[in-house]
């Protein structure tokens, strides 16, 4: 009866392999029972045995929906529109420059060309205020000054340029004709150098770089840049002992 009692709890654990075979030899045993000892009792149990192929299959979640083609669409529309806008309003703010800058720089290279420097100084200051991120305005507006010798200004207009373009050629060279005409010419070497670094053709500071280093004691060295540099205002500094400087980027 014991037996009888504890069959259909073990045959009630239909997961584990174990318990199928430990209720499949209690189902023998209980089977001979039946048969040879019927007399001592008048209860029988069926033994019915889990069918090795009724195995429970693992339910699995649906598979996320793929989002439609038109969501999709919509969404990168409105991306795109947001990349427009915002590339829109930083050239309006003069971030990267636009047509309205270029056209106020040019403007102002053209005014100062041809000798007019209150238009060109006005051009140039609505250049440099539209971009600010534009070295240019500054190189132009250094060079005025210092023609006028007015060298602070020059000075300050000429570093602001090269902070804002470390590797712009003009920017450099406009640095290095403002320390050259204070007389810096450690200063001038300095930075005609890295022009000369950013422009390997630039013969403007090749030239004025060979005045520097014959202004610093450094003749031999300094002619060979001149010549290397070619006829030009450079030519006749080593003996001249003039201070003049590039007038032109």
């Amino acid at each position: 009866d014991q037996l009888q009692h504890r069959l259909p709890i073990a045959l009630a654990g239909r997961g584990s392999s174990a318990k199928k075979r430990q209720a499949e030899k209690r189902g023998e045993r209980l089977s001979y029972l039946n048969e040879e000892f019927a007399y001592f009792t008048t209860r029988t149990v069926e033994v019915v045995l889990p069918s090795p192929t009724a195995t429970t299959t693992p339910v699995r979640a649906p598979a996320a929906k793929a989002p439609r083609t038109r969501e999709l669409m919509l969404a990168l529309g409105v991306a795109a529109a947001v990349v427009v806008i915002a590339v829109t309003v930083v050239v309006l703010r003069g971030g990267v420059g636009g047509s309205a800058t270029s056209s106020e720089l040019a403007q102002g290279i053209a005014a100062y060309r041809d000798g007019r420097r209150a238009a060109a100084n006005e051009h140039l200051v609505a250049a440099a205020r539209r971009a600010p991120r534009d070295p240019m305005p500054h190189v132009y507006l250094s060079r005025m000054a210092r023609e006028q010798n007015n060298l602070v200004t020059a000075n300050v207009e000429a570093v602001t340029a090269v902070r804002l373009g470390p590797e712009n050629g003009a920017a450099l060279r406009e640095l290095a004709a403002t320390s050259f005409v204070q007389q810096n010419y450690a200063g001038a070497r300095t930075f005609y150098t890295r022009a000369i670094t950013a422009d390997p053709n630039d013969h403007v500071s090749q030239g004025f770089l060979g005045c520097s280093l014959v202004r610093l004691g450094r003749t031999e060295e300094g002619v060979r840049w001149i010549q290397r540099a070619g006829p030009g205002p450079w030519s006749n500094c080593a003996s001249a002992g003039a201070t003049s400087a590039p007038s032109t980027p």
